[in-house]
């Protein structure tokens, strides 16, 4: 399911997925795939074996915070 998924998204989309050293500040303009990428981008942290009490996401507002818990139970199903 998560590789179907990120098939959805662009290159610059993709390697902020991928990028695995160090904590990640994600800005970006409004409409831009944020949340999108956040939610694939700790699918993929949890499917590697990450703890997801290790995980911390910010969001501006709480709608975003609950879409980016939407998306990733929905990336990975029961595991989330």
């Amino acid at each position: 399911m998560l590789a179907a998924a990120l098939k959805n998204l662009n290159f610059e989309q993709r390697q902020v997925v991928y990028r695995w050293q160090g904590p990640l500040v994600v800005l970006a303009p409004v409409g831009t795939g944020k949340t999108l990428v956040m939610a694939h981008r700790t699918a993929l942290a949890i499917k590697k074996g990450v703890n997801p009490k290790n995980i911390l996401l910010l969001s501006f507002t709480n709608k975003a915070a609950r879409e980016m818990g939407k998306r990733v139970e929905s990336i990975l199903g029961e595991k989330a």
